[in-house]
């Protein structure tokens, strides 16, 4: 049976100052889209065979950079895809496969956000605090997205699907 993997694309951008205020920047940009859309398969690079079981590899992430400027930490948050390393096999460009590899973006967006807000609840961020609270991050994220595709058995198990499917809307609704 033919394993899928995914990866995301957006961006936030916020600054804490000494004060502790929050300043959200929706539209900071650098090399990718940054609004939160569905997934299509004009996203995907269709090709024949991929490597293994693999019948869909997209190229998804949550990154960060930050810098101070005038007392202040910005720090620019990247929940990312990459168009141009994600692909799919021909035969398998179902719409089951695309929902799928959706809740995939879903739940970078989600921990990108739970990044921010790990982020907020912090009194002073330097280098090595940001760091830490992103490896956190970054390991809760990646525990989610293993069990969905576990529970899920990578979209196979239409019953388990459908209740990820809830889950995970329910999650990017609050």
């Amino acid at each position: 049976m033919k394993k899928f993997i995914f990866i995301s694309l957006f961006f936030l951008s916020f600054t804490i100052d000494q004060s502790n205020h929050i300043y959200f920047d929706p539209n900071y940009k650098e090399q990718y889209d940054i609004s939160y859309r569905k997934l299509t398969w004009q996203d995907f690079k269709i090709v024949d065979d991929l490597p293994g079981d693999t019948t869909c590899l997209p190229s998804i992430g949550i990154t960060y950079k930050y810098e101070y400027k005038k007392n202040k930490t910005i720090v620019h948050v990247n929940c990312f895809f990459d168009k141009s390393k994600s692909f799919v096999e021909k035969y398998y460009m179902t719409s089951s496969v695309l929902n799928h590899e959706q809740k995939h973006f879903d739940i970078a967006y989600i921990y990108s956000l739970k990044f921010i807000e790990y982020l907020k609840k912090e009194k002073y961020l330097d280098e090595k605090k940001i760091n830490d609270i992103f490896i956190k991050t970054i390991s809760e994220y990646t525990i989610f997205q293993n069990k969905y595709d576990l529970e899920t058995n990578n979209s196979q198990l239409e019953k388990e699907q459908i209740y990820w499917d809830k889950l995970i809307n329910n999650q990017l609704k609050n």
